[in-house]
């Protein structure tokens, strides 16, 4: 098959390449810039550069894909998230995303592509207090997806209206070798790592290699409406997950901040990010695509994690070995 991707040069996005590749795939990347393509192309794809609020290249190339698929974020990934926001600040990112989607809706409904797959994410549904996540749970974006508040009805609209499948996937916090995880981690060596609070908040996550699996077989799969959430089923508090990281790099216990401090070093946007709590079930996903992650909980994706970055696990090996 044919496959369209936009953001594909970031995180997720080149594991999302790299896992169609893998499968067969014929995959053609939309990125912003020719220097950013050549890590679609290390990945076995090839590139169009080009921008989905503007015509172009890629809207030809979009007619050819069999399934397009929507990894972009309201901030991109060679920007810097605002640490001080305002509500037109935010309308104008929303604005940007929503634009940006609906026009690539509306270019595959010109092709012959048998669906279009919009990446979102849990933080999509709020922060829920700890509870978990249901099927009838309404949109309430927080920390980076706060942009798109407001937008979720034009996009499914404009899907409608195209007579093309939307399947939505609302991912967990991704991790795995770059990104913010990788961020964390030199925060870790450095000493600047912290907890937001008690940290007793709950993380839903997963590793990239499973969200990338998972998005693959929705394109290769799925031709009708569908939704679903991705996690490895197994939510860990803020505190928990941060002490386990520093147990696995023999380093000490991250000391803990209230949402202010951290707030005002990090922004708002990224302070609400950690500080939500929600659980978000990853079942349906599974049965959905008979998948079960590789990395089925933060214990063993961590320590893989920790070494594909080239760091030795060695408490932890040692306290397993006694």
């Amino acid at each position: 098959m044919k496959m369209f991707v936009t953001g594909a040069a970031g995180f997720l996005g080149n594991a999302v390449v790299t896992e169609l590749v893998k499968r067969g795939h014929s995959v053609m990347g939309l990125v912003s810039n020719h220097e950013i393509g050549k890590t679609v192309k290390e990945a076995g794809g090839n590139y169009v550069v080009g921008d989905l609020k503007a015509g172009g290249a890629w809207c030809e190339e979009v007619k050819e894909a069999d399934k397009v698929i929507s990894l972009d974020t309201p901030f991109a990934s060679n920007e810097a998230i605002p640490k001080e926001v305002t509500p037109a600040l935010l309308d104008t990112y929303g604005k940007r995303y929503m634009e940006g989607v609906t026009n690539l809706i509306k270019a595959a409904a010109d092709g012959k592509a048998k669906g279009v797959i919009i990446n979102y994410s849990s933080l999509c549904m709020g922060d829920r207090k700890g509870k978990w996540v249901s099927d009838t749970d309404a949109h309430d974006p927080v920390g980076y997806c706060r942009p798109i508040s407001g937008y979720f009805k034009s996009i499914t609209k404009t899907a409608e209206d195209a007579g093309l499948p939307l399947i939505e996937v609302y991912t967990s916090h991704v991790y795995g070798n770059g990104a913010c995880f990788a961020q964390l981690i030199e925060g870790f060596k450095n000493g600047t790592a912290s907890v937001i609070g008690n940290g007793d908040n709950y993380l839903s996550i997963i590793h990239v290699e499973d969200a990338a699996a998972y998005i693959a077989l929705a394109a290769e799969k799925l031709d009708k409406n569908e939704n679903f959430c991705l996690s490895d089923n197994r939510p860990v508090t803020q505190r928990t997950l941060m002490d386990h990281i520093a147990d696995l790099m023999d380093l000490p216990s991250p000391k803990s901040v209230d949402f202010e401090a951290f707030a005002r070093d990090n922004g708002m946007l990224i302070a609400e990010t950690m500080a939500s709590s929600t659980r978000v079930p990853g079942l349906k996903a599974m049965e959905l695509l008979d998948y079960i992650p590789k990395h089925r909980s933060y214990e063993e994706g961590v320590r893989y994690t920790l070494k594909t970055m080239g760091i030795e696990p060695r408490k932890a090996e040692l306290e397993q070995a006694a």
